[in-house]
């Protein structure tokens, strides 16, 4: 099955929703590949498992990511402005903080949290 040809919208999105249907076979109409990581991006099969949209959200608040009815990031405005005028490493970043090294690496050069962008950007390290 092509990429493209995903029965599963998420899944075109998310490669670890790919991963589970070439190797696991079909996600069930009202089932997502929720990831235990948090990490949307990750393919590794023992990372996942089938739930509902409910049982992706018990799963945020079990983990402590849930506040006012959303589940919140990891990351706040104020830690990636930190991270961003740090001399720490990506990698020391990620360790410290537990979270993806892709996550921070794109928080600290801004392809993600881009409202912060007119912030000074660092100059790219690793």
């Amino acid at each position: 099955m092509a990429w493209q040809d995903s029965p599963c919208e998420p899944c075109k999105k998310y490669k670890g929703g790919f991963r589970w249907i070439r190797e696991r076979g079909p996600i069930p109409p009202g089932l997502w590949v929720c990831h235990a990581c948090d990490n949307p991006y990750c393919s590794n099969l023992e990372h996942m498992f089938l739930g509902t949209p409910s049982d992706d959200m018990k799963d945020c608040v079990q983990k402590g990511r849930h506040r006012g009815g959303w589940c919140q990031p990891k990351l706040t405005n104020e830690l990636v402005l930190e991270i961003r005028n740090s001399d720490k490493s990506t990698l020391q970043w990620s360790k410290e903080l537990g979270i993806s090294y892709p996550t921070i690496h794109r928080a600290r050069f801004g392809t993600s949290w881009k409202h912060l962008n007119d912030q000074s950007l660092p100059k790219k390290r690793m």
